[in-house]
């Protein structure tokens, strides 16, 4: 390794504050070409060297020195999760959950580390857990949340309410079916975890709905890679233009990491600005068309919207669903405003709060 990076990664008390962690130098200060006076790899692995000019003497563990050889530094991958993920469909979640998996009550949740930290875990494999007997109150979803974080905030403030009401400045506070999606794909950076707590559910239909984006990704990239290749494209226009809110964003419809995985989606037709305009005629023969996207996009709905993938759920009061909004699609059944009232409180999570 560089002699400079390696007096560079000095984790002694004079190096790195012993109460913040923090570094109390800065690279720029450091010699250009340190030069070491003595270095001893002791029997048990661990690495000292002193350094020539001020004696200044650095020590690694054998578990510091093997890091360097696996991970170029010590530095971990900020894409990288502590758990493997599971994709489903319906038979599979509704098999973890009859299994008692992915479902943990709100005492458990906020009282028991290790019930917490089995859930998490589930919620990272699965993208969906459902936290169960919540207080009623408008604060639960923050006491919730807050367990894993602090709460990411957008122009809906911290909270908002899921409620039908008239001239809706958005589909999801109506009584409309609202089809399966992800939200604030027109933001940044986009939510990485939703929480819907459910306050009040008595009207007849508005069963809540899931599917897994990024299972129905992989299942066209096996089946049809060239339909695939085509969502991978900066094609779609994601915006909210209601005043005094005005954002736009372009994105892939999937997403994959460096390594080629395919690692999320970007999913919502209510929120789909229009294409750029294409020349009448003029694009027939180039690869990526608004006319191929819409091939491709129609086969990937059509998998994620199959009854046999979609698990579909009536909340009840004190239930509370935790879900990846970069992966899970979320939608609601149409429902009557009759009798009876439909109340879900909702916050997000960013991705920075949940990987940390």
């Amino acid at each position: 390794v560089s002699l400079l990076w390696l007096r560079d990664v000095c984790a002694c008390a004079k190096c790195v504050d012993a109460d913040s962690g923090q570094k109390s130098f800065s690279t720029s200060e450091l010699p250009d070409a340190p030069a070491v006076q003595s270095a001893e790899l002791a029997a048990d692995g661990s690495l000292r060297v002193v350094w020539a000019g001020d004696t200044h003497a650095s020590a690694w563990t054998r578990q510091d020195v093997q890091g360097w050889r696996r991970d170029h530094g010590g530095v971990r991958t900020p894409h990288a999760l502590p758990v493997a993920r599971t994709f489903w469909d319906r038979s599979a979640y509704e098999g973890l959950l009859a299994r008692g998996e992915c479902r943990v009550s709100y005492r458990e949740w906020t009282q028991d580390a290790g019930a917490f930290w089995r859930a998490f875990a589930a919620l990272c494999e699965t993208g969906l857990i459902f936290v169960t007997d919540v207080p009623d109150g408008e604060q639960e979803v923050e006491h919730v949340a807050n367990q894993i974080g602090i709460l990411q905030h957008t122009f809906y403030g911290f909270t908002w309410d899921v409620k039908s009401k008239a001239h809706a400045e958005n589909v999801a506070y109506t009584s409309q079916f609202l089809c399966l999606h992800q939200d604030l794909m027109y933001n940044v950076p986009v939510p990485r975890l939703q929480l819907l707590h459910c306050l009040a559910n008595s009207c007849d239909g508005g069963e809540s709905l899931f599917s897994d984006g990024v299972r129905a990704a992989y299942e066209l990239r096996l089946a049809r890679p060239d339909l695939y290749d085509v969502l991978t494209q900066p094609m779609v226009h994601f915006h909210y233009d209601k005043e005094p809110h005005r954002y736009e964003m372009v994105r892939s419809t999937v997403a994959e990491t460096a390594g080629g995985l395919t690692e999320l989606t970007h999913w919502s037709p209510p929120f789909q600005a229009p294409f750029r305009r294409e020349p009448a005629g003029g694009a027939a023969d180039e690869k990526y068309t608004l006319a191929k996207w819409k091939q491709a996009a129609a086969a990937f709905q059509a998998s994620l919207e199959a009854p046999e993938n979609m698990v579909e759920a009536k909340l009840k009061p004190g239930e509370c669903i935790v879900f990846d909004n970069w992966r899970v699609h979320h939608g609601r059944r149409e429902f009557a405003t009759g009798q009876g009232s439909r109340w879900l409180k909702g916050t997000y999570v960013s991705d920075q709060v949940h990987r940390a």
